[in-house]
């Protein structure tokens, strides 16, 4: 039997249920793949042989203000895990950003440059929560290979990322979009290579603000295709 998949999934933070959405995609992946779920940048120590690395959890400079209930301390990536996100880039890591938590690590701005894709804070922002719009296309590309024609569906309890960054160096493929306001804006992008020297394959995927933004057939199918891709 081949050994399984190591998925670090980059876990915690506030806002978002990452934790209980790892457990999800987990059961989706099967017995072939295994997630290791490590909070915040001490996912970062965790990506010696590892296959893909997924940032999802929310880490940020202003965690401990009490908007959000219970307020937490915000850690920031130690020098040395800086350097292990960045050598895993350049051997070749897969990596998956998932919806906030590309607005992680505010204070390292090469780190939303690293991801591809990035929530700045002076121009990104969120549509109001609740039913979600997104159309996937049939664009014959393997992260969507289980639509063989356009298709639109709604996640509950979801937003739309408003004016998310991508960087420049990143060759991305647009596969689906969210609505607001009739305005297209990118949910599930793609590229072969990254921005750093070296990377391998990247996506990410904008859906899933709760547990109940995952439980959507569609959402469900994106992501076991999208990992098959990165993974491939």
């Amino acid at each position: 039997m081949n050994k399984p998949k190591k998925i670090v999934w980059l876990g915690g933070g506030q806002c978002h249920p990452v934790d209980e959405q790892s457990k999800m995609v987990s059961s989706w992946l099967g017995e072939n793949f295994a997630i290791f779920n490590v909070p915040g940048a001490a996912a970062f120590d965790a990506l010696e042989g590892a296959d893909l690395l997924v940032i999802a959890g929310l880490h940020y400079t202003g965690m401990n203000d009490a908007f959000w209930n219970p307020p937490m301390e915000y850690v920031p990536p130690t020098e040395a895990q800086k350097q292990k996100f960045r050598d895993y880039l350049a051997r070749g890591g897969r990596l998956l950003g998932f919806h906030g938590g590309v607005a992680s690590f505010g204070d390292w701005p090469e780190f939303g440059e690293l991801c591809g894709v990035r929530w700045d804070w002076k121009v990104t922002t969120h549509g109001p929560i609740g039913a979600t719009k997104s159309i996937v296309a049939a664009t014959g590309h393997p992260a969507v290979a289980g639509f063989a024609e356009e298709k639109e569906f709604v996640t509950l309890d979801d937003e739309t990322y408003l004016n998310l960054q991508m960087t420049p160096r990143w060759a991305y493929d647009l596969h689906a979009w969210s609505l607001h306001g009739g305005v297209r804006f990118p949910m599930l992008v793609t590229a072969d290579r990254g921005p750093a020297k070296g990377s391998g394959r990247m996506a990410y995927i904008m859906i899933g603000h709760s547990v109940a933004a995952m439980e959507t057939p569609e959402v469900r199918k994106i992501w076991q295709s999208t990992i098959d891709w990165l993974l491939a």
